[in-house]
């Protein structure tokens, strides 16, 4: 039964977009991002990619994919912490 208000497809519209799974993709999000950015420093200090999820994150995230989705990265370079 819906409740008063809700139609029936509107429903798996409301979980899909509640605040607790948005919650949960946002962290998701944020660690896969910390690993590629923790990958790409290993990368440019010479490490190779001896794990499955090493090799993962350095074919699905390249540097120069990296640099383009956070230009702001380059500020890094212009006070001397990368090359």
């Amino acid at each position: 039964m819906a409740a008063k208000g809700v139609t029936t497809w509107e429903r798996p519209l409301r979980a899909a977009f509640s605040p607790t799974s948005s919650t949960a993709a946002w962290e998701i999000s944020t660690a896969v991002t910390a690993a590629a950015l923790g990958r790409m420093d290993r990368r440019r200090e010479g490490e190779p990619a001896l794990g499955a999820v090493s090799r993962f994150l350095d074919a699905a995230f390249p540097d120069h994919f990296l640099h383009a989705r956070y230009p702001n990265m380059g500020i890094l370079s212009e006070i001397g912490w990368y090359d």
